[in-house]
């Protein structure tokens, strides 16, 4: 018993050593990356797999530092100046704004994690007794489109504290084409590299570029004598049109680069890219064939490159080919429902009745919008200022003969479609508008026979309808029953615009605006549900960085340009000297319509270098100011 005893004791003894054993080995594995399958990176130290660089840098200028781990979190970062902990400083990257002398010394990281704390490599960061260089893009300017084909000039300046105006040796211009290079992730090309030049010019090639997404981005990069360099950038937008392809009748089909596309077919592209639309051929639908008769716009040759400046609809009309739709007809069989009256009339009134329904030209009908169209950026106060032969800008279908108020400035309005009397008797018509205003009014449906009938010489308040007696047209006798063309014309310069046009019935009801249910569109029905957006939405999401000019300044104001889309005009603004004293501070607002505002900067500081500090929401932007 003693000695069994004794080899039980012996025998747990060993099991307990044993599975110790393995316990010590499998946690020495993981600590040393040695396991095999089993690594896991909450078992080991942080990895560096970037260590920060060293750098030398000019007063006022700012730096980063810069780490990257592949660990997995949790870990936690701690910069260090000179082996003391910089304050706040627990990040990844380590940003120093408008670096002074005091900030020279070495720089590294800690990092830590359950397992321990590694340091990065320690590096030098020295602030040399000098300001940099200061870069002036002066064209193109944020904003500028291109489209295809365009010639882009460029013109910029740079100058420096210590040695002024830099001569254009210092100079280097790139030129980068950014696009999507999958459906992920963007690239970019450098398309020109010069230097020592201070103006030149590039043409956008004539390609097809089918990113409408894509842009170019100019940057100039000037460097001074002891090797310190500013770059500023621009990025030229292109400019967006849209493209409509429809067809006439609705449903048929139409050719784009090759490939056969349904109609209405809607897409975005870039001014000036050529397109190649084509009909097709031999088409049926509803049991009618149909072949290619022209399109419209008028012009265009039945297989057509087109590269358009502007939104733009192209229409392929098609008519029914008479001899394969005639077996069609003759297959039609009718009953009378008078059986004793079998005359030829009564047969020919009920064909003509059911025919009618495969009428494919321009049928009008729905009741309920009329059309507006619009042209932009046309100057001037009168009517006859809109270009009418053009395309329009855009459109959109109204539900009462009324435009909207205060929409923008230098725009020109034509507002078309039928109007139905609901009696027969004298109407009355008015017209309000700002600026000037002109309704027309035709005997019939057609616009061959339309008149003008009352006007509007300058401008009246909205819905002032008797500021003018021309604005009231005189008695005018319409059947009721019957629809007549309408159409209203509105130029608009600055301020305030609207339009609207009314009309009193023959029992004396007044209907200011002309509701939509005595309206309907001179347009197509498959044109009859188009909404087109009045104005689409661009440009970044929020401020991309500001710009402050003139600079160097020496007229008493600069003015500061925040590049981007501004939601908020509520900005913060510092400006320090050079040795990073605060000498101005403000919370103030932005024009939001030019995302600009104005700081008088000569009356309150001497000559100097100074940097302007800009906080937008929660970002931060920084630009440098000579003021001499």
């Amino acid at each position: 018993m003693k000695y069994l005893l004794t080899s039980l004791i012996s025998i747990l003894f060993i099991a307990i050593t044993l599975n110790l054993s393995a316990q010590i080995k499998v946690y020495t594995d993981h600590v040393s990356g040695n396991t095999g399958n089993l690594t896991d990176s909450a078992y080991r130290l942080p990895k560096i797999t970037l260590q920060p660089t060293g750098q030398r840098a000019a007063k006022t200028s700012n730096v980063m530092f810069s780490v990257d781990i592949e660990d997995k979190p949790p870990y936690s970062f701690q910069w260090k100046k000179n082996g003391i902990n910089i304050k706040g400083a627990t990040s990844r990257n380590l940003l120093l704004s408008i670096v002074q002398m005091k900030d020279t010394g070495y720089y590294l990281v800690d990092i830590n994690n359950d397992f321990g704390t590694i340091k990065s490599d320690s590096v030098k960061l020295e602030v040399a007794d000098n300001f940099p260089p200061n870069a002036m893009l002066i064209n193109p300017t944020f904003g500028n489109t291109f489209r295809i084909g365009d010639t882009i000039r460029f013109l910029g300046g740079g100058n420096d504290f210590e040695n002024g105006i830099l001569n254009k040796s210092s100079f280097l211009w790139k030129l980068e084409f950014h696009y999507k290079a999958n459906s992920k992730d963007q690239s970019f090309k450098t398309i020109i590299t010069t230097e020592g030049i201070r103006e030149g010019y590039f043409i956008v090639p004539n390609q097809q570029i089918y990113d409408d997404k894509a842009y170019y981005r100019l940057s100039l990069t000037v460097r001074d004598q002891d090797g310190f360099t500013d770059t500023k950038y621009v990025d030229i937008l292109p400019k967006k049109v849209q493209i409509k392809l429809l067809t006439n009748p609705p449903g048929l089909k139409i050719s784009l680069d090759g490939s056969i596309v349904d109609a209405p077919y809607s897409f975005t592209d870039i001014a000036g890219m050529y397109r190649t639309i084509g009909s097709v051929s031999d088409q049926t639908m509803d049991g009618i064939r149909y072949r290619f008769d022209h399109w419209e716009p008028a012009g265009l040759s039945e297989q057509a490159k087109i590269s358009p400046d502007e939104n733009m609809a192209y229409t392929a009309v098609y008519t029914p080919v008479p001899e394969a739709n005639t077996v069609l007809a003759n297959n039609f069989t009718f009953e009378s429902k008078d059986l004793s009256n079998n005359s030829d009339d009564q047969y020919l009134e009920e064909i003509t009745m059911v025919t009618s329904f495969k009428d494919t030209h321009n049928v009008y009908s729905n009741k309920g919008y009329i059309l507006r169209e619009f042209w932009t950026s046309v100057r001037g106060t009168t009517v006859d200022k809109i270009p009418y032969q053009l395309p329009p800008n855009g459109k959109i279908l109204i539900s009462q003969f009324e435009g909207p108020e205060n929409l923008m400035d230098n725009y020109g309005t034509r507002i078309s479609g039928y109007v139905y009397p609901p009696i027969s008797g004298i109407y009355h018509f008015w017209i309000a508008s700002d600026e000037q205003g002109e309704l027309w009014l035709s005997k019939d449906d057609s616009l061959e026979h339309k008149t003008k009938i009352a006007h509007v010489p300058t401008s009246s308040f909205f819905q002032e309808w008797s500021k003018f007696p021309e604005q009231k047209s005189e008695g005018i006798y319409l059947e009721g029953g019957k629809k007549y063309y309408i159409e209203a014309l509105h130029k608009e310069s600055l301020k305030i615009d609207h339009i609207s046009v009314g009309w009193r019935l023959p029992d004396g009801t007044l209907e200011r605006p002309i509701p939509g249910n005595r309206l309907s569109p001179y347009i197509t029905p498959y044109e009859e549900t188009e909404n087109v957006e009045l104005i689409q939405a661009s440009g970044a999401d929020t401020i991309a960085r500001i710009l402050a000019y003139l600079n160097p300044t020496d007229k008493g104001i600069i003015t500061l340009s925040l590049l981007g889309y501004v939601d908020d005009p509520r900005v913060h603004i510092s400006v320090f000297d050079s040795k990073g004293k605060k000498q101005y501070n403000e919370k103030t607002t932005c024009d939001i319509t030019s995302a600009r505002t104005v700081l008088p900067i000569k009356e309150r500081f001497k000559p100097g270098v100074y940097v302007i500090q800009v906080a937008v929401g929660n970002k931060m932007f920084f630009e440098r100011i000579l003021i001499r």
